[in-house]
């Protein structure tokens, strides 16, 4: 097919694939393992973390697998304006930093729920976090499994077929893509790899 290319993983591109989640695992368990106390220890590290690691992982936090495959195709459609949402992103953090934080500090409160419960209702609390979880996962959390399970579907297509063969006829429903089931494999191991990373450590791990 003209303009497509082809191209084969090799040893050290396994290396480093494997090699990064080790280190980025090792990481997080070891930053993660001495937060058991509490509310405050969960999502805000115990308030001992300084402020550039706080923002590095603020920064970090906010680039998911739609920022390097999603906008990288949108740029190449209409080109690098894309990137001037996220240069409009350092504004509005900015305002959120300096305008709500100092609210949630005096308030002593770990969440924007509970923020909410203080201020109005435990009604209104109740409803906001309602709405976050459904957004969070049908929105948001779909679309960046999504991206990254297509990322690795497409570099690991033969080990995933090879993997996908081995699954008994049973537990797959018949007439089923063999890449469909790849992508909902990997999204599988992406989610369950980030769910202990965030459940194990809380913000430390992040």
């Amino acid at each position: 097919m003209p303009g497509t290319e082809t191209f084969t993983l090799h040893f050290w591109d396994y290396f480093a694939f494997v090699a990064f989640f080790i280190i980025l695992s090792m990481v997080g368990f070891w930053a993660g393992r001495k937060e058991r106390g509490g509310s405050e220890d969960y999502f805000l590290a115990g308030k001992k973390l300084p402020w550039y690691v706080v923002g590095s992982s603020f920064i970090a936090a906010n680039i998911h697998t739609e920022h390097f495959i999603g906008m990288v195709g949108v740029a190449v459609l209409y080109g690098i304006c894309v990137a001037m949402s996220e240069w409009a992103n350092v504004l509005s953090f900015t305002m959120l930093i300096w305008f709500f934080i100092p609210f949630l500090l005096a308030s002593r409160v770990f969440t924007t729920p509970e923020f909410l419960e203080k201020r109005f209702s435990p009604v209104l609390r109740q409803f906001f976090a309602l709405v976050s979880i459904i957004t969070n996962v049908v929105a948001f959390l779909a679309a960046v499994l999504y991206g990254g399970a297509l990322a690795i579907q497409k570099l690991f297509e033969s080990e995933l077929t090879r993997l996908t063969d081995l699954l008994p006829a049973a537990i797959l429903p018949p007439g089923s893509d063999p890449t469909q089931v790849q992508l909902w494999l990997a999204m599988i191991v992406l989610g369950f790899l980030a769910g202990i990373w965030a459940i194990y450590g809380g913000l430390s791990s992040v």
